[in-house]
């Protein structure tokens, strides 16, 4: 007799990065904030972009020490690796990173820390390939994200239906991990129960 398939249609996702390689892509540019800009827009949607930017200090003061690149690294080691661990997670969709938003729960919520929101539609910003080492070049427009200003009028990232999954992230030193537990894409022609009766 066959093993039971798993009972629940749950998906789980983790990911690992290694700091350093983030590190690179920021100071990459002899001019450090258009190397920043430029990996913000192939890493993150506009709403996560105004959030990262609402938590920095200003463009002109963010680079200009160690302590402000750490930051920097930091937290956008976590966003990428919680990304790809929600890709992961949301198999057989062929997730891209511009169908992730990573949100910070309100602090009334009760929730804290931050949730992944796997897109129903992929947000219209940015490169859509999932690697980090390729070129971070591809840098038209990247003025139409003026940091601190960027238009809300064109967000409305609330507005955007989606899927909430969990997220886990965690810094060790050089590397930053994240586990996603998300529900399961049902596949074309999928009805009922099938995605939880599929065998793994």
């Amino acid at each position: 007799m066959p093993p039971r398939p798993f009972p629940l249609q749950l998906g789980i996702g983790i990911d690992i990065i290694h700091k350093p390689r983030l590190r690179r892509l920021v100071l990459k540019d002899l001019d450090e904030a258009r190397s920043l800009r430029a990996l913000l827009r192939r890493m993150l949607t506009q709403s996560e972009q105004r959030e990262f930017w609402g938590r920095m200090p200003p463009e002109g003061l963010l680079l200009q020490s160690e302590h402000g690149i750490g930051t920097v690294v930091d937290y956008l080691a976590g966003r990428w690796a919680a990304k790809e661990a929600a890709i992961k997670a949301g198999k057989p969709r062929n997730l891209r990173l511009m169908e992730v938003e990573i949100r910070r729960a309100p602090e009334h919520d009760g929730r804290r820390g931050v949730y992944a929101v796997i897109l129903d539609h992929i947000a219209e910003i940015g490169n859509q390939k999932n690697t980090l080492d390729r070129s971070v070049d591809d840098t038209q427009d990247l003025d139409d994200v003026n940091t601190h200003e960027v238009d809300t009028a064109k967000l409305a990232e609330d507005d955007r239906p989606g899927q909430v999954a969990r997220i886990s992230i965690s810094h060790d030193g050089e590397y930053a991990t994240a586990v996603c537990m998300a529900a399961e894409s049902p596949l074309p022609g999928d009805v009922g129960g099938e995605a939880a009766a599929r065998m793994p």
